[in-house]
């Protein structure tokens, strides 16, 4: 991104990123500004945590029942 004058989003790789630790070595390896996670948040949104990996069955239940609270 240092040879460009726009963002640079890096889109592929990402089965390198499997929790939310990984992704500052990999913008640092790949010299990108911004990061697509579309694989491993298909299977653990809380790969966008600070706070580590949780349980996926956890999550899921977690989210939907907010999601059918708010109906």
């Amino acid at each position: 991104s240092a040879t460009v004058s726009i963002p640079v989003i890096a889109n592929g790789g990402s089965l390198d990123i499997k929790s939310y630790a990984d992704v500052l070595p990999f913008k640092e390896t790949t010299g990108c500004t911004s990061v697509m996670i579309a694989r491993a948040a298909q299977w653990n949104m809380s790969v966008f945590s600070p706070n580590g990996l949780r349980p996926t069955k956890e999550v899921v239940r977690e989210v939907s029942y907010h999601e059918c609270s708010n109906l």
